[in-house]
């Protein structure tokens, strides 16, 4: 667990489910006023299905003092995050990053991905890290 700022950034527990859900999904929905409808439809079946998933991940929220204002998967190198559409990482790799709207610009999850306490590094140096994202996608 990291503390900075008057938030903890910690591993999620099974009872942050719902609130991992409501801000991941509220962060995405303001793609759907901007994205073609057919693009956003994808989009959204995807972050839901990532959030419903049950792959073998890493969940990590931002939690300031118990409302969580950030979240992000981490995917281990050797999971199929895409399934079928992709081979198999060779890094680790950030997915679905959400942040509260209020929350933008606290610099809410890096340090925890960076810290050397961070069960990532226990199978050895972290050399790289994927986060994909595509160009409509920015804060």
């Amino acid at each position: 667990m990291t503390v900075d700022r008057g938030y903890v950034v910690r591993d999620a527990r099974p009872d942050d489910s719902d609130a991992i859900r409501d801000l991941t999904l509220d962060a995405y929905a303001e793609y759907g006023n901007i994205m073609e409808p057919e693009s956003w439809a994808g989009l959204s079946a995807a972050v839901r299905a990532a959030l419903a998933s049950s792959d073998p991940m890493e969940r990590i929220v931002a939690d300031d003092h118990g409302t969580l204002i950030g979240s992000v998967l981490l995917y281990p190198a050797s999971a199929r995050a895409y399934g079928d559409l992709a081979v198999e990482a060779s890094s680790p790799e950030l997915r679905l990053l959400a942040v509260a709207r209020e929350a933008r610009g606290r610099m809410l999850l890096p340090r925890r991905v960076n810290a050397e306490a961070h069960p990532i590094h226990q199978h050895g140096t972290l050399n790289r890290l994927r986060c994909l994202t595509i160009s409509i996608l920015s804060a």
